[in-house]
């Protein structure tokens, strides 16, 4: 699946939060409100998340300080205004998935 990298602050800022937007249909058809927790696979690093409330609601984004790492390590953290970059969050099995590159790093 498609996921779009998202910040809550300006990009740049050394204390900015990043995470990955989930679209709708695949919130729907990857995640399972019943087993909120997740795991993500970032380069060296597996990452374990219980997705918040609001994930299930308007806030579909899963942030953790490794995604914000990752995202930086390949040259991510800044983009035109409304051009987020892409990346995949490959499943790998129910609730584990893998981050990706477009270019599959």
């Amino acid at each position: 699946m498609e996921v779009k990298v998202w910040t809550n602050s300006r990009k740049g800022a050394a204390n900015a939060i990043f995470g990955l937007g989930v679209s709708r249909s695949d919130r729907e058809r990857f995640f399972n409100v019943a087993a909120p927790t997740v795991s993500i696979e970032a380069d060296d690093h597996v990452i374990t998340k219980t997705l918040p409330e609001c994930f299930w609601n308007k806030c579909m984004h899963i942030c953790h300080p490794a995604i914000g790492a990752f995202v930086k390590r390949h040259g991510f953290a800044s983009w035109p205004s409304r051009k987020p970059p892409v990346l995949t969050l490959q499943p790998v099995s129910e609730g584990h998935f893998k981050l990706l590159t477009k270019e599959g790093r």
